[in-house]
């Protein structure tokens, strides 16, 4: 009696448990007329590739120091795509692939490093920071007209 019971509580709650599954495809079109990938209708000039050449032009200093440089191209999460050695007084072009996803690289010249923008296939670089990438210039103020009142100039 005992083992009638205990298979029947088995198989009541084996039962119970069953239940349906949920529909995944709530974005497919029910009749649709696409069956395979060849039914697709895409536009001829579509480009189906995820990545696309970049000529990275990197302007050297106009100086006759010869100093060299390892330049690191990576994204701004730290992925590196390449890397060369350069003298900081030479113009440089690097060609890469890189995905067109990528807005910005950062390019990193010894020391120094820049964030710049891939403006279609290009990238534009030199050794002269950005305005807001200069070095604090707190021991070395600024005057301006009117400062002199401060100091006795005379």
């Amino acid at each position: 009696m005992k083992k009638m019971l205990f298979i029947m509580a088995v198989l009541g709650l084996g039962l119970s448990s069953c239940k349906k599954e949920e529909d995944n495809n709530k974005g497919a079109v029910p009749n649709s007329s696409v069956k395979s990938f060849d039914d697709v209708t895409v536009p001829k000039n579509f480009d189906w590739k995820t990545d696309h050449e970049v000529t990275i032009s990197i302007k050297g200093l106009e100086n006759d120091l010869e100093v060299l440089n390892k330049i690191v191209v990576k994204s701004a999460d730290g992925v590196i795509f390449a890397t060369r050695t350069a003298r900081s007084n030479e113009d440089l072009d690097i060609v890469l692939t890189l995905p067109k996803a990528l807005k910005t690289v950062v390019l990193q010249a010894g020391e120094f490093e820049k964030e710049v923008d891939i403006m279609g296939n290009r990238v534009s670089f030199d050794y002269i920071p950005a305005a807001d990438e200069t070095n604090d210039d707190s021991d070395n103020p600024v005057y301006e007209e009117g400062d002199e009142e401060i100091f006795d100039l005379d």
